[in-house]
Formats: structure tokens, C-alpha cells, sequence
């Protein structure tokens, strides 16, 4: 037999109208420019002695299983965001979008190569969050955790929609700090995470499915990332240290922070953080005469993504 190296490597994603109907409605993959999608399935084995057994397992016992992956895309469409955060909507033209935090996630569907016969299909998935990363001259990449609730091997093989456009470029974007344009930002990252459990109780449930989990749940959303700041005045230094003095005081500044992506002249990923604090940041001199940095890490409160393409 020969090794399979990849060549028919195809995956599909689309939401499901519940937790176990697969999608009717694939294609949501053509907002990313995929680079990979990983799957890993956790039997969650156990070893169990037994008096008399003497210094060797008993038996191995196999518990609920786990099933997680992780998908890592550069972002084509400001829509991708849609999958982690949940709530959608068109607030003018039929090409704008506004993404928001949704109380409720949905599931999806997700179909993934396995060989060149044969693919996972991967139902009641839920993204738990994202990690948005963005430096100079890249392109914006996203990281998407995920669980599901199951696992199948299918013959045939999977069939997905590549993307036509070119992902956003982090060089075309700037920041805004409280509303006016300030600091450059030679990096950032975002990370977004709904901290989802999957969970099974004693459930009736059909034979050869009782190591499935039955639901995976959402709890409070978490908003938190860092900059790498070009020093250029110490605007960010004051409201870090408190609000409004330029030490230390009883309160820190709260701010919102606006982060914008062009593609184009008609094309714009803005991410709106609201009520921000500054947790840390740091800087200092050295004996290179060079650009000088501070580091700094955020945390917010809501976060709203406004796709513009028109």
C-alpha cells in the first residue's frame, strides 16, 4: 500500500438546524483559506485493578469518549466569525454583516479527508472560542477550537468550496484607542472563548451510543488579548496606571478599543471591543539604538465585528 500524502486533502463545514441533523446547507468553509483542520478522538481509558489481580490492570475500561479539533484558517470573510461567536445579522445592505455574542451557540457539521476513499463526518460540533492573530505584512490568521458529539468514517470522499478572495492583510489596518487614531500596533492577538463542556448524564440512548456525550454547553464569554505597541506617546501608560492620573491609583481607565482590516477600498473587518482595562504592560530602555516597544494585554467586556463589502 502507498502512504497517502495529502493530495485529495478537501473539507466542508456547515451548521446544523440541531444537535444531531447534519448540515443541509454546507459551504461555510469558503470563508476561510483553510491551512489545516485537526481532529483528535479521546477514548478516555481507564485501568482497573481487581483483589487477586496482582500488579497488572484488570481490565481497561473505556469512558465517554472526546471528541475536539482545532481549525486554522487565514480569514477571507469577516463571516468566519460568525461559527464562534453565534449571532449574525444584516443591518443594511444585503453584503454587511454584524456579528455579535450570542447567548446560544450553534452546532455544525464538519467533513474532513481522511484518505483518498474514505472521510470523517463529524456532527454537533461547536466552536468554544478563537484566537485572532495579526503582525505586519501578514495575513490575519484565526485558530478555532472545537468538540463534537460524534465521529463517523465514510466511504467516498469530500468535496469543498475554496474561497476566491484574498485574505485581509493586517498592513492595511490601524487602531483606535478610545476613539481617536493612536499608537502603531506592530502585533496582536485576540482571544475569544465561550469555555464549552460536553456533558452526559444517565440518558436513554440507543445501543453503540452510550460513550457519546449528548449535549456540549456554553457558559460566560471571556475576552482578552495583547499588543505590541511602537512607543509614540504615553497615552496607553496613563489609563494602564489609572484613570485619570499618571500613577497609579484607585482606578484603571476603561476604554473601547476599535481594530480595522482593509482588504480593499470597499472591504472592511472592524473589531469594536467595548469597556476595556488595560491588566498589564511593560516596557523599558536597552543599549541598542532601535525602535522602542511596550507590550501590553487587555481585557473586555463585549465584542462586536462589523463586515463591511460594500
Amino acid at each position: 500500500m502507498a502512504r497517502y500524502v495529502g493530495i485529495a486533502d478537501e473539507a466542508k463545514m456547515g451548521v446544523q438546524a440541531d444537535k444531531s441533523t447534519e448540515s443541509v446547507a454546507y459551504g461555510d468553509e469558503v470563508y476561510f483559506d483553510l491551512i489545516s483542520i485537526e481532529w483528535d478522538v479521546d477514548n478516555e481509558l481507564e485501568g482497573r485493578s481487581t483483589v487477586g489481580g496482582g500488579v497488572l490492570f484488570h481490565k481497561l475500561i473505556p469512558k465517554v469518549a472526546m471528541i475536539t479539533g482545532t481549525v486554522k484558517a487565514r480569514v477571507v470573510d469577516g463571516r468566519a466569525l460568525e461559527l464562534p461567536m453565534g449571532t449574525l445579522t444584516t443591518p443594511g445592505a444585503a453584503s454587511d454583516h454584524d456579528i455579535t455574542i450570542a447567548n446560544a451557540l450553534s452546532y455544525y457539521s464538519i467533513q474532513v479527508a481522511l484518505s483518498g476513499s474514505e472521510y470523517a463526518k463529524l456532527l454537533g460540533v461547536k466552536f468554544g472560542g478563537f484566537s485572532l492573530t495579526a503582525s505586519v505584512g501578514s495575513p490575519l490568521e484565526i485558530s478555532m477550537d472545537f468538540k463534537a458529539i460524534s465521529f463517523t468514517i465514510i466511504s467516498g470522499s469530500v468535496s469543498g468550496t475554496q474561497p476566491t478572495e484574498n485574505p485581509y492583510e493586517y498592513y492595511h489596518g490601524c487602531i483606535k484607542w478610545d476613539t481617536a487614531a493612536t499608537d502603531i500596533i506592530n502585533d496582536m492577538t485576540l482571544n475569544f472563548t465561550r469555555n464549552i463542556e460536553a456533558k452526559r448524564g444517565i440518558e436513554c440512548t440507543s445501543s453503540g451510543s452510550r460513550r457519546l456525550i449528548t449535549e456540549i454547553i456554553e457558559k460566560i464569554a471571556e475576552i482578552s488579548g495583547d499588543l505590541t505597541i511602537a512607543v509614540q506617546d504615553t497615552l496607553v501608560v496613563k489609563d494602564a496606571l489609572g484613570a485619570p492620573a499618571s500613577a497609579i491609583g484607585d482606578e484603571i481607565a476603561e476604554v473601547d478599543l476599535e481594530v480595522i482590516f482593509t482588504r480593499d477600498a470597499n472591504n472592511e473587518l472592524v473589531l469594536n471591543f467595548s469597556n476595556c482595562k488595560v491588566s498589564r504592560i511593560g516596557g523599558g530602555v536597552f543599549d541598542e539604538i532601535d525602535e522602542r516597544e511596550w507590550s501590553m494585554t487587555y481585557l473586555g467586556i463585549d465584542l462586536d465585528i462589523e463586515v463591511d463589502v460594500t
